[in-house]
């Protein structure tokens, strides 16, 4: 299956899990060139063509959701036999596999995980999305820390399958139902809350409240048996948070949370008010109401023994005044009757028309700041003294802070005196910048945007690189393990390398070095080695040359050795010498002349020309030390004729051409300072 192409563009790389109804692969979309993970049916469930359709229009339904703590779904197909769902690309571990390693967890890190869980139902509530199979397995922990909850309305296309495909995965599932899905009831929101409170239990104690060795044996002790409460296992747990536990957990679904908005109310108020009082429930388990028995007579009970015929009679037959009797009680049951009936019709017309409280439209405010969203509840009728407010000072809401990030109820037709909830963005999530130095530009992005923060957030500056390879993170900013606010305004910047690029190298000789830099840099090189020696033609500080040299090609962003004079040398002499050039006898005219000197200053050409006699004088001027004399080659069409060694006042003439008359200049004033 692997190295496959699904649709001819989600690329299969490996198996990365599986359970009884579907694999799961890591792949590539080759057209956007991004990971995801790719979930295939399994070949029993693509042979059900009914199941099949329920199955995609359920996924496509949760496609339609958008949270940071919802696996997002990109696609839904099939290739020849196969049906896909390409989904968001987690990296990571499922819930499961974090309490198999070290449950109990913490109780800040427990609860903090089931409010992550509360935010993605209650969104996935809103649009009428129930989950049915929440569970550890299907609730992702990213590196980043985020909580990420998948397979949204798959358990809906799985309910009438469950119970009798493939007995492992209804273990795994029956676990987590609540006590009307193992009855075989319709699942709603407060069964997804039910299901939380086991999830949550498990995070706490390390241990399931109900298990057995069958499914049924399990789904009955959900209806029937209490179980054990968290603070017995774990003595640590504070009340509070058990509250949470013992609450979401009721038989009866009128006594769990509403809602799970209501739930993670309470999640984030548990560990600041840890001490109250026990959650104890008054109501009657939706399944143990008491049974009326009627109990059977025989029907020769009401016939005495040995009885005659006449006696029989009488007794069929009873006399007129007893029936009479029986008449007139009649008729006042019947009345009585009459005038409740009546009495009951009045207090409904009485209720309905002048009790009635009226229902208004709910307005959608999110996204409006407070004082705004509380004048338009107040302007469609709502009460002002009922419409509270909830701080989220950990958001991971995308609206602005001081708005409104969530409301409850929801839109629709609701009661005027009803209690509103706004809840109000005062702060956003802090995380840690994570570690994307080496990642490339869409992987970078892709964990940020994991991790909560917004793309539009996100900018990208590129920049040649010759080390780091083209579309890979060079540098952020803010930098790795700084603390960042996610779905708030804050930028954050990544640095991609856009490759190795070329460009012409700057003249920078005879600048000063600061100007030089100031030139390399504006062109994109940088300034590399810098070697100083002396001069008795460039001034101090100035370039004397450069590598690479002006004008060549090199890649941008490399570096250009400078040569920058130091002055004259020190205990220089500054030497005239008069060079004689004879030429050899037969040389014909004009011959080219070239006069090259050696000296501390280097190695320069001091005379080139065409001489047309047979000798000529030259001025050279050369600059010597005591440990340094100066030489001077001549040489005549580019042959060697001559030579001489200039030290001090001294001139060793060598060769063809005369010696040169030494015309010494004063030594130096500086003593070693150049001027």
């Amino acid at each position: 299956m692997t190295e496959r192409t699904l649709g001819g563009r989600y690329q299969i790389l490996e198996r990365i899990g599986g359970g009884g109804m579907a694999i799961v692969y890591r792949g590539m979309d080759v057209l956007l060139r991004r990971p995801v993970a790719i979930k295939t049916l399994r070949s029993e469930y693509a042979l059900d063509m009914d199941f099949v359709r329920r199955f995609k229009r359920e996924a496509q339904a949760a496609a339609s959701l958008s949270h940071p703590s919802v696996v997002n779904i990109y696609d839904v197909g099939q290739d020849e036999e196969i049906h896909y769902i390409v989904m968001e690309y987690v990296d990571g571990k499922t819930l499961k596999q974090v309490i198999e390693e070290r449950a109990p967890l913490p109780v800040d890190e427990a609860v903090e995980i089931a409010r992550q869980i509360c935010e993605a139902l209650a969104h996935a509530h809103e649009h009428h999305i129930i989950h049915r199979d929440v569970k550890p397995h299907n609730i992702l922990i990213s590196k980043a820390g985020r909580v990420k909850v998948t397979d949204f309305g798959i358990a809906r296309a799985m309910s009438t399958n469950t119970i009798t495909h493939n007995s492992s995965t209804v273990l795994g599932s029956v676990h987590y139902f609540s006590p009307e899905q193992a009855r075989g009831a319709l699942a709603d929101a407060k069964s997804d809350v039910y299901s939380l409170g086991i999830v949550l239990y498990e995070m706490l104690t390390g241990k399931l409240p109900f298990s057995g060795e069958t499914p049924i044996s399990v789904a009955l002790k959900h209806l029937q048996e209490s179980f054990i409460e968290p603070r017995i296992l774990a003595p640590r747990i504070p009340q509070s948070v058990e509250n949470i536990v013992l609450r979401a957990l009721m038989k009866d679904p009128r006594e769990r949370y509403q809602s799970v908005r209501a739930m993670a109310d309470d999640l984030e108020r548990a560990l600041l008010l840890p001490d109250v009082p026990k959650f104890i429930s008054t109501a009657q388990s939706f399944d143990d109401s008491p049974s009326i028995q009627i109990p059977i007579i025989a029907s020769d009970a009401f016939v005495p023994h040995n009885t005659s015929d006449e006696a029989v009679e009488q007794l069929e037959e009873p006399p007129r005044s007893l029936k009479r009797k029986i008449l007139t009680t009649l008729a006042w049951i019947f009345g009585f009757g009459a005038l409740v009936v009546l009495a009951a019709v009045a207090a409904i017309y009485i209720v309905v028309t002048y009790l009635r409280v009226p229902t208004v439209q709910m307005p959608n405010v999110v996204g409006m700041p407070y004082m705004q969203a509380r004048s338009e509840l107040i302007t469609h009728g709502f009460d002002a003294g009922k419409i509270h407010e909830v701080l989220d000072s950990k958001s991971t809401s995308k609206v602005a802070q001081g708005d409104v990030e969530s409301q409850s109820p929801a839109t629709g037709m609701v009661q005027a005196t009803q209690d509103i909830t706004l809840t109000v963005k005062s702060g956003s999530a802090q995380m840690t910048m994570p570690p994307l130095v080496g990642y490339s530009e869409s992987e970078a992005e892709q964990r940020l945007n994991d991790m909560g923060v917004p793309s539009g957030n996100i900018s990208i500056q590129s920049v040649p690189s010759s080390s780091v390879p083209s579309n890979q993170v060079i540098s952020t900013t803010p930098a790795s393990g700084a603390s960042i606010a996610t779905n708030s305004s804050q930028q954050i910047t990544l640095v991609v390398s856009s490759g190795t690029q070329s460009a012409a190298v700057p003249n920078v000789q005879g600048q000063s070095v600061s100007n030089a830099s100031s030139m390399l840099k504006s062109d994109g090189f940088a300034v590399g080695q810098v070697t100083n020696t002396p001069s008795s033609t460039v001034p101090s500080g100035q370039v004397i040359s450069q590598s690479p040299l002006p004008g060549q090609q090199a890649v941008a962003g490399s570096a250009v050795n400078l040569t920058v004079s130091s002055g004259e040398p020190a205990g220089s002499t500054l030497v005239t010498a008069n060079v004689n050039v004879s030429l050899p006898p037969g040389t014909a005219l004009p011959a080219t002349v070239k006069i090259v000197v050696t000296d501390v200053l280097g190695t320069r050409t001091a005379v080139d020309t065409s001489q047309s006699t047979a000798q000529a004088s030259y001025a050279v001027q050369v600059t010597t030390t005591p440990s340094h004399p100066a030489q001077i080659d001549v040489y005549e069409n580019g042959q060697l004729i001559g030579n001489d060694e200039v030290n001090g006042n001294q001139v060793t003439a060598n060769g063809g051409a005369g010696p040169a008359q030494n015309n010494p200049a004063p030594p130096n004033p500086g003593k070693g300072k150049n001027n």
